[in-house]
């Protein structure tokens, strides 16, 4: 059995401004480092086997401050990273609903047709991120693995392991910064374990 630990990045700078990120970096608060730090206080009692970040300077932090030195090397990948989203990142959602109000309604309404210039739609960003997992699950069969990435990119992949359409994107509980989730891979299927901290994750 793998079992692969899902943790969001901690809070940024962006996250309280409310603006928009995807590939573009915005740097931890001081929450979002005692956030990372602590979580890890919390999952010190798992030997991880190997840890997998995105190349995103905030998720990559938050796994070396979870970390804290336990392992040697924490992998960090591109195809870890956030959905692209173009010419909105830097833009407070506030402006992004006013300046682009029909694919802003799409986004949060109907993810399933998402589309912008420059960026990613939902189908790529999980398309990316199971392709990702598989490929990080191959290479470590029957080890913990700690993965640390973004709040869609973990969103798409509980999407996809649940079986919902991308319509149904936000219908499922919000992924906080530093939450935890679990998933196991046994004879090539996916459960979910925990899902953003909570255990009955099919009910909340």
């Amino acid at each position: 059995m793998t079992k692969i630990h899902l943790i969001r990045h901690g809070q940024t700078e962006w996250n309280v401004s409310r603006r928009v990120q995807g590939h573009t970096d915005s740097v931890l608060t001081d929450t979002g480092r005692k956030q990372a730090i602590n979580l890890g206080k919390k999952l010190g009692h798992i030997r991880f086997d190997v840890a997998y970040s995105s190349s995103s300077t905030r998720a990559y932090e938050t796994a070396e401050l979870i970390l804290n030195g336990s392992l040697k090397e924490i992998h960090k990948l591109d195809s870890l990273k956030e959905i692209n989203l173009g010419v909105w990142e830097g833009m407070r959602y506030s402006d992004v609903e006013t300046e682009y109000p029909d694919q802003f309604k799409y986004f949060f309404n109907d993810p399933s047709k998402f589309e912008l210039n420059g960026g990613e739609t939902f189908h790529q960003l999980q398309s990316r991120a199971v392709q990702s997992l598989e490929t990080i699950v191959e290479a470590n069969r029957d080890k913990k693995i700690i993965l640390v990435s973004h709040g869609m990119f973990i969103r798409s992949l509980l999407v996809f392991i649940e079986n919902r359409p991308l319509k149904d994107f936000w219908n499922t509980p919000a992924i906080h910064n530093c939450s935890q989730s679990i998933v196991e891979e046994r004879n090539s299927g996916y459960k979910i374990i925990m899902y953003a901290d909570s255990y009955n994750w099919n009910l909340v």
